[in-house]
């Protein structure tokens, strides 16, 4: 295959990656020139995975990417079943977006992210943090479902959710989500909690 092909079927597969409905960012996003830069690059498009490592980097339109390593896996009609966003030791794996022109962009750090666009979840594990402006949450793991608009967090052992709400600002991380920290009524989130387990 030559370069240029194997290119443009990576962005393409970025580009389904970084769709505006990962985290409901600007439309204007998914019309933005797509870059990518990485050390290096495995693509098997037999086996349907890709592997971007030593320090990737993805930017477009107000939507952007940081981590050390990044796996996709798609299906075999090159739909993305599964992305996999890789910090390294001490330096987390930092997803951003603007999803409102008039709000601060959301940041989702996390030792690893996982989106599963097939079910709407996102997966932040380990040091999973969300933040928009001053406001913020934390917890050892958020689950996000795109669709519903649900959060659940997962403490563990003696880690606890944190949540830090500036009640002044106009900038409200909770309005933008049904979050739902470790509900006593299960019924409630059943079906998220279905669903987290991939």
């Amino acid at each position: 295959m030559n370069p240029q092909r194997l290119m443009q079927k990576l962005s393409l597969m970025f580009l389904v990656m970084l769709s505006p409905t990962m985290t409901n960012a600007l439309p204007s996003d998914s019309q933005a020139i797509l870059e990518m830069r990485s050390g290096k690059v495995v693509f098997d498009q037999k086996n349907h995975y890709g592997v971007f490592s030593d320090h990737v980097e993805l930017d477009q339109g107000s939507t952007h990417i940081r981590a050390f390593k990044v796996v996709t896996e798609t299906n075999e009609k090159n739909q993305l079943i599964k992305a996999i966003v890789m910090g390294k030791e001490k330096e987390l794996a930092h997803y951003w977006a603007l999803i409102d022109e008039n709000k601060s962009a959301i940041h989702a750090y996390a030792d690893q992210i996982e989106y599963y666009p097939q079910t709407h979840l996102i997966k932040l594990l380990g040091h999973a943090r969300i933040e928009q402006g001053t406001n913020s949450f934390s917890a050892p793991k958020i689950t996000y479902n795109i669709e519903t608009q649900k959060v659940l967090t997962e403490g563990v052992r003696n880690q606890r959710t944190v949540i830090v709400f500036h009640p002044e600002s106009n900038q409200s991380l909770l309005k933008n989500m049904n979050m739902t920290l470790n509900p006593s009524n299960k019924s409630n989130l059943s079906d998220l909690k279905q669903d987290t387990s991939q």
